[in-house]
């Protein structure tokens, strides 16, 4: 559960950069769009 959560941390942390450089202008909500289609995903 720890590494699940730290994971998740780590994902979010690299997809609120990344949406601040796509804020920016310097890149696509690449990192977002797949957290959050991870994250609507079923957990088993």
């Amino acid at each position: 559960m720890i590494e699940v959560k730290k994971n998740l941390e780590d994902e979010l942390r690299g997809a609120l950069i990344e949406a601040k450089e796509s804020i920016d202008g310097k890149r696509k909500l690449n990192i977002l769009d797949n957290l959050i289609n991870e994250l609507r995903e079923p957990v088993d």
